[in-house]
């Protein structure tokens, strides 16, 4: 009977491969657009109520959009494609196409909402509402709200972990931090801080988060594997904006009063410098390369630019009136036209596969680029591979996320397409559509499509 049973989970198992190599052979043609990579920062201005442009190549405004009602907070989607703009006194979100830098939806959220975070995925945007003291949570391939989450007084703003379990929610009056578990998007865990905290920030390797204090001027340091503060760091007066640049060394606090920015040594918790900014600084963010700090200067209406390299301001720009919030968002990635992709899923042994076609814009060499695999429905996974093996033609590389492990395969095919074959362990997307994004460097593609029973 035991070896019935066992011949049975190997017919499954190869069912579900079959039906993934079947996809990699036999999709469909493709054409391919070429998008140039260029990196912007996006700012909102609550008193001109729009977001401005600028282009980081040469520290410019390339445009103006038209949002909601008093801007505040806004961020940026992993794939460069979209930015999530929360309008405090419309009540409302702000989806702006960064191909044309128009507008595209409008979601309605909670009452006064002021910050936004957006999982590493790119699957949702969570918002924070001061006044009806929740959190929104919007499915951002249909731009719709999908849950709503309760959590302290006058939440302020949001950061979601690099894994995408979990999200860091200020509530500057009961003083405290919301932890959302992003799979039930519910409250996991309260943390108490300074007077007043405001912006919240995570450490790359997601082992620590930064809390701004306004009122008693230092930064709150909450390692996220216990949920408890471990350092306090005094700052300059009324520290709003934080942000932590791409290697995790420094973290760059906006105060207010002072109008400069301290920066945070994060294996000391100390500050090493200070850097003289604009007028009423508040929100800041570190380009993707970690060379620029840009920080928002509300009352002289315009950004600074920080070198990281030497921690001076190298340029300013002026900007519409009132500029409160900055995201840098990573450049617009190429697009790999006609993504393709076959998704097979067995309840019974808990597995999913995925497998399709692509033919990038650019050179493809796993090898050197990061690759990123992310499977999204009502439950998701997503994998950033740390290296891959080279044998014949074919790339592989395994890595996990919470208990999914997950396989990937990658190969060149004919004129110029490439073919990808994924197996998810211990993973299931929940629901029948199912959306699957593929990044290798500066590329990406998705695509949302109907998963297939094996069972």
């Amino acid at each position: 009977m035991q070896k019935k049973t066992a011949l049975a989970l190997m017919k499954r198992k190869k069912r579900v491969v079959l039906i993934a190599v079947f996809a990699c052979l036999f999709g469909s043609a493709f054409d391919c657009l070429r998008a140039e990579a260029q990196s912007f920062v996006y700012v909102t201005n609550i008193l001109s109520w729009d977001v401005s442009v600028i282009n980081t190549a040469n520290n410019t405004v390339v445009g103006d959009v038209v949002a909601g009602s008093n801007p505040i907070g806004v961020a940026v989607t992993p794939n460069g494609s979209f930015v999530y703009v929360a309008n405090f006194s419309s009540n409302n979100v702000s989806v702006i196409s960064t191909a044309n830098n128009t507008v595209v939806a409008t979601v309605a959220v909670g009452t006064q909402p002021t910050g936004v975070a957006i999982t590493p995925n790119g699957a949702f945007a969570y918002i924070t509402n001061s006044v009806s003291n929740d959190v929104s949570v919007i499915d951002t391939a249909t731009n719709t709200v999908v849950a709503t989450v309760a959590v302290g007084t006058a939440p302020q703003r949001i950061a979601i972990t690099p894994n995408g379990a979990f999200a860091y929610v200020t509530n500057e009056v009961s003083n405290n931090v919301s932890v959302i578990d992003t799979a039930s998007n519910t409250v996991a865990a309260t943390v108490t801080v300074d007077m007043d905290p405001v912006d919240v920030a995570i450490t790359p390797n997601g082992s620590f988060a930064y809390v701004t204090n306004i009122i008693s001027n230092d930064v709150s340091v909450i390692d996220t594997a216990t949920n408890t503060v471990v350092a306090t760091v005094a700052v300059g007066t009324n520290p709003i904006g934080v942000a932590i640049t791409p290697n995790g060394s420094f973290a760059y606090v906006a105060n207010e009063t002072d109008n400069s920015v301290s920066v945070i040594n994060t294996a000391t918790n100390a500050v090493v410098t200070t850097v003289s900014v604009g007028s009423s600084p508040h929100g800041i963010a570190i380009t993707p390369d970690g060379a620029s700090a840009y920080v928002a200067n509300q009352i002289s209406n315009n950004v600074s630019v920080i070198s990281t390299a030497n921690n001076t301001v190298v340029a300013t720009v002026n900007v519409s009136a009132g500029p409160i919030g900055v995201a840098s968002g990573p450049a617009a990635l190429a697009k790999l036209n006609n993504f393709t992709a076959l998704v097979g899923v067995s309840k019974e042994l808990h597995a999913t596969a995925v497998a399709g076609q692509f033919h990038p814009s650019n050179t493809v060499d796993p090898l050197t680029q990061s690759v990123t695999l992310s499977v999204a429905g009502s439950n998701s996974a997503s994998v950033t591979f740390a290296s891959f093996k080279k044998v014949g033609s074919v790339y592989s590389a395994s890595g996990k996320t919470g208990l999914t492990r997950v396989t990937l395969s990658l190969s060149p095919l004919k004129n110029g397409n490439w073919g990808y074959l994924a197996t998810l362990t211990s993973f299931v997307p929940g629901t029948p559509s199912v959306t699957v994004s593929l990044t290798i460097g500066t590329q990406n593609g998705s695509a949302t499509v109907t998963a297939h029973s094996l069972d």
